[in-house]
C-alpha cells in the first residue's frame, strides 16, 4: 500500500508580496523607460539583485562549470586506467574524452551568452 503525502505550497507573507509588488512597478517604470527590455535582461537583473542582497540564487556559473570539469577528468581517469573498459583501444577512449571536453566548452559557451 503505498501512502500519499499532499504538499500545500505555502502562502506568501504580505511583506513578501509588498516587496513583489514594488519590484513588479520598478520593473514597469524600467521598461517605459527602455522599451527593447527583454524577459531575460530582467530575469538577469533579478538574479544580480537576488545575489547582491545576500539571497540565496543560483550557483556561481564557474563552480558549476569546475564541476563537471572534475566529472569529466573523473570519467577520463577512470576510462585512461588499466582496470576501465578492457579492449578499447586508446585512441577510442582519447576520442571519447575529446568529444565529451568540446561539448562541455559548447555548454559553458552558451550559458556566458
Amino acid at each position: 500500500m503505498s501512502v500519499f503525502i499532499p504538499v500545500v505550497p505555502t502562502a506568501p507573507s504580505p511583506r513578501a508580496e509588498a516587496l513583489s509588488q514594488r519590484l513588479a512597478e520598478t520593473i514597469e517604470q524600467f521598461r517605459q523607460q527602455n522599451p527593447g527590455l527583454s524577459g531575460f535582461e530582467v530575469r538577469q537583473a533579478t538574479e544580480i539583485a537576488v545575489s547582491r542582497s545576500g539571497g540565496s540564487g543560483t550557483p556561481p556559473r564557474a563552480l558549476i562549470a569546475l564541476a563537471a570539469g572534475v566529472a569529466v577528468a573523473g570519467l577520463a581517469l577512470a576510462l585512461a586506467s588499466e582496470r576501465g573498459l578492457a579492449g578499447f583501444e586508446t585512441w577510442t577512449i582519447v576520442t571519447l574524452i575529446v568529444a565529451l571536453a568540446a561539448v562541455l566548452a559548447v555548454v559553458v559557451a552558451l550559458k556566458r551568452r
